[in-house]
């Protein structure tokens, strides 16, 4: 991961190169990705303001969410233990189908909606929880995407993609960046950045590393004040990934 973000770096500075160069070899990799299992995680979303667009690639951030997929149509998703919530929530996909675990076990996405006794506590893996936050991330984990998924409809998006010191890298759009953003300020600032650069392993696509930026000109000194933000999802064991299910899960499912 350091070397990637040292070259992250370098790509982010580097000079022209062909527009459309690397297209068809990205496109390929993430539709190999779509029937390959694999194991994935992405990072927290990192924030920091600078005087450019250059990034701060942190190999030690979080992880937000991590992930198997079984191209048969399995998917298992996970939020690790956070500020907000002390325990890990767990959600198993069966061809769009998901269940999410509880303290009341497997259940959908309609058992997850608030209730009179929403804000009491529970004890859920070993610790005492207050079950709104708990269902509430549970429902955050079950509206998410199979990354395969996520990257088949970034790479349709993409303004454009070339390749840069081996590495490719996607040019997003400004109403990407503003949906991406997740606030108003981005539909308000005189200039934005969005960059996606994808590193090729030798068994396909390994990791993806995103960099959003709203900028505001100092009338002044003439410069660009640039917020960014930027996180990163690396890809394992494709081909040899076998997605854990419970078998409560999958009973539940097949309820």
């Amino acid at each position: 991961m350091l070397r990637f973000a040292l070259r992250v770096l370098s790509v982010i500075l580097a000079g022209s190169s062909l527009r459309g160069e690397g297209e068809a070899e990205l496109r390929a990799a993430v539709e190999v990705l779509a029937r390959t299992s694999h194991a994935w995680e992405t990072t927290v979303r990192q924030r920091f303001k600078g005087a450019t667009t250059e990034p701060r690639l942190d190999p030690a951030a979080a992880i937000e969410v991590q992930g198997e997929f079984d191209p048969a149509g399995w998917v298992r998703l996970v939020l690790p233990p956070g500020r907000e919530l002390a325990v890990p929530v767990t959600v198993i996909a069966r061809s769009g189908d998901v269940v999410a675990s509880t303290p009341a076990g497997w259940v959908r996405r309609g058992a997850l909606r608030p209730t009179p006794d929403a804000n009491r506590e529970v004890t859920f893996e070993g610790k005492t929880v207050r079950l709104a936050r708990l269902h509430a991330a549970a429902l955050k984990a079950s509206a998410l995407r199979p990354l395969s998924e996520e990257l088949l409809d970034l790479v349709v998006d993409l303004k454009s993609v070339r390749q840069v010191q081996g590495v490719i890298v996607g040019e997003l759009s400004e109403k990407t960046v503003e949906q991406w953003w997740g606030g108003a300020e981005a539909r308000r600032a005189p200039e934005v950045h969005g960059t996606v650069i994808f590193k090729l392993g030798p068994e396909g696509l390994s990791e993806v590393h995103t960099v959003l930026g709203i900028g505001f000109p100092d009338t002044k000194t003439k410069t660009v004040a640039w917020t960014m933000q930027q996180w990163s999802t690396r890809i394992r064991g494709l081909g040899r990934t076998t997605v854990t299910v419970p078998e409560a899960a999958a009973e539940a499912l097949d309820r």
